[in-house]
């Protein structure tokens, strides 16, 4: 999520949104619906930031920003920090706007007013942005929200073991979203922070990140696990745990009083650190 003003002068929060490849396994139908998820997500944003002067847009994920420097030499690719990643990586605007503040500036995008954010699936490449961002030393994101993120692939928390918790998807379909992404590297020593950042051991530098979790949900040990090291590292957290809600209650239930009450909160936290 970026922050820029427009021509009028208007202050407008961007979202860099990109829909996972792996949707494709689960058809047509799972698609459909994450499509139709992430355009509640925008429209309750924009009701909501719209009464404080924020018009709410998204970033197409196949913006290509212009390149800095000469045209002529060779590619130089972002400088790796003390931790060296794969290769692969987060390549979106936002990705861009966090390494190239000057290309970014150029889309009368500012980069110091940048907010990451990921449900569910979403939560494991948003914090890698973030790990990312700290390792090579790229502008650092106002904030980081996670709402019932999947951050790791070895499923060993005691809430992946829970019969409550399969509310609505089983352990196999849980083992099964993470292999889509990973293949046979699922669970093996072969796997990245990056690719799963429940595996990152050092948080320190991180930004103010808000976490929100669903009381009956396979992966909810899991935030609860990095809230705890964002904590002992130092870094800001504001951790929500949502009594007899499961993934993703806010919505399947998006009238509900818990979600009702989850949107007011995660909109004030964007506020306060976009603002602020």
């Amino acid at each position: 999520m970026g922050h820029r003003r427009d021509r009028a002068g208007e202050q407008v929060a961007q979202l860099g949104l990109a829909v996972e490849e792996d949707l494709a396994l689960v058809g047509e139908v799972a698609e459909d619906a994450a499509k139709g998820a992430v355009v509640n997500l925008i429209r309750g944003l924009a009701v909501d930031l719209g009464r404080f002067g924020i018009r709410v847009n998204t970033v197409a994920p196949s913006l290509t920003l212009p390149e800095e420097g000469p045209e002529e030499g060779p590619e130089e690719g972002p400088e790796e920090g003390p931790e060296e990643g794969p290769e692969e990586g987060p390549g979106t605007t936002l990705d861009v706007a966090l390494y190239r503040p000057a290309a970014a500036a150029g889309h009368r995008i500012d980069p110091h007013r940048i907010a990451l954010a990921g449900a569910s699936g979403g939560g494991a490449p948003a914090t890698a942005v973030a790990l990312m961002a700290r390792a090579r030393d790229a502008v650092r994101p106002r904030s980081l929200s996670l709402l019932y993120p999947m951050l790791d692939d070895r499923l060993q928390v005691p809430s992946s073991h829970e019969a409550a918790s399969e509310v609505v998807f089983a352990r196999r379909d849980y083992r099964l979203a993470w292999e889509a992404v990973l293949g046979d590297r699922r669970g093996t020593d072969d796997v990245h922070p990056y690719a799963a950042p429940g595996r990152a051991t050092d948080l320190a530098g991180l930004p103010d990140t808000f976490i929100a979790l669903a009381q009956f949900d396979l992966p909810r040990d899991e935030g609860l696990d990095l809230a705890r090291k964002l904590i002992a590292a130092g870094m800001p957290v504001d951790l929500h745990l949502y009594a007899r809600a499961f993934h993703p209650w806010d919505r399947f239930a998006a009238s509900s009083a818990p979600a009702r009450s989850f949107e007011r909160t995660w909109h004030t936290f964007l506020r306060r650190n976009l603002h602020g």
